[in-house]
């Protein structure tokens, strides 16, 4: 789809943009361009089609959930500052509403 000179100043006008001549030459081109690449991807899309999820799920960056060795909660608290009740102790930062 090819804008006209007409269609960016309509653009222009709603953004509040003042475009020079050669400005508004250069935004029907690049407005056109990006039409059209939207043009392409709009094609690949059917209602008839369901859209496929396989590209995304088909690798998660996230490992195995595997148990493994931990280190005692004891030695762990002891590495802390400041311990309460089987916890880490930290102070407050957000003031009651």
């Amino acid at each position: 789809m090819r804008l006209s000179h007409q269609d960016v100043e309509h653009v222009a006008r709603l953004a509040r943009l003042r475009l020079t001549p050669q400005e508004r030459e250069r935004m029907v081109e690049v407005l056109s361009s990006v039409l059209a690449h939207m043009e392409v991807l709009g094609d690949g899309v059917s209602s008839e089609r369901p859209l496929s999820t396989d590209r995304v799920n088909a690798f998660s960056g996230l490992r195995e959930d595997r148990p493994s060795r931990t280190e005692a909660p004891e030695r762990l608290l002891a590495l802390g500052p400041n311990t309460r009740a089987g916890q880490f102790s930290v102070p407050r930062i957000v003031q009651d509403a």
